[in-house]
């Protein structure tokens, strides 16, 4: 690798002048010390893998910029100084997770969320935990259940005596259902979503997952397959961590 960490980048630098040249003097402050904390953190990282080939670069600068980016969104009344029992630990977790766009965009988010005074209080100290325990697949079917604007229908198709396969649509597109199984068993796990088969929507918003459904090696038909409706929904703390790491809705923008 041939670079030089001793001095600043000055492409990754713009993303973040907005905030270090407010007039506002405590926000200029809070910008200062997320500055350094990055120039310090990432001069780091960048010495510790320099020449050694085992990590992106490339990915490794573009964690830095999407960090500054994020941070930039912050109106300057809202910055307030981050708590450093929050900040750090988030750099040091998303540290092996920067090659993994998903991941580390989400890391990003939460990051720069300690210096906002608008989510900082709701920002729960395992969320950088959470993240490091998803994977890609985890994170995009995350974002789905959060985007679908309300509850989503689920069924569950009993193959044999002891196993469910579970059907839902991620993007309205369908996944293999093994890695949909162990998906939504890790968010489950995390505390993230809860399925609940004790209620069910309207018949018709389940259509869809049966036209997914692959038929069954027994030769059983589907419409003969024992099954359950059930809806998927976020827990309370899935919410919140959703609000704090994923892109805003739309219908949230400012």
């Amino acid at each position: 690798m041939n670079m030089n960490i001793s001095l600043p980048d000055e492409t990754m630098k713009a993303a973040l002048e907005p905030a270090l040249n407010i007039a506002n003097p405590p926000a200029r402050s809070v910008g200062n010390f997320f500055s350094r904390t990055l120039d310090f953190w990432f001069s780091n990282r960048l010495l510790k893998y320099d020449k050694k080939d085992i990590m992106d670069e490339l990915a490794l600068h573009q964690f830095r910029k999407e960090c500054e980016v994020e941070f930039t969104k912050i109106p300057k009344e809202n910055l307030v100084a981050p708590r450093k029992a929050l900040l750090l630990p988030a750099l040091d977790a998303a540290e092996y997770y920067v090659e993994e766009e998903e991941l580390r965009q989400m890391f990003a988010r939460l990051i720069a969320t300690t210096c906002d005074n608008r989510k900082a209080s709701i920002l729960h100290p395992s969320f950088a935990g959470i993240i490091q325990q998803l994977s890609p697949l985890d994170a995009k079917n995350l974002l789905s259940i959060h985007t679908s604007n309300g509850s989503q229908p689920v069924l569950t198709f009993n193959f044999t005596p002891i196993e469910d396969a579970i059907y839902y649509l991620i993007d309205n597109s369908p996944i293999d259902s093994d890695l949909l199984i162990q998906s939504t068993e890790n968010l489950r796990r995390l505390g993230l979503i809860k399925i609940d088969f004790n209620c069910y929507l309207a018949e018709t918003l389940y259509t869809p997952l049966y036209a997914i459904m692959p038929a069954p090696s027994n030769g059983i038909p589907l419409k003969d397959l024992p099954t359950r409706k059930g809806v998927l929904d976020l827990t309370t703390f899935g919410f919140t961590f959703c609000d704090i790491c994923l892109p805003r809705l739309k219908a949230c923008a400012d």
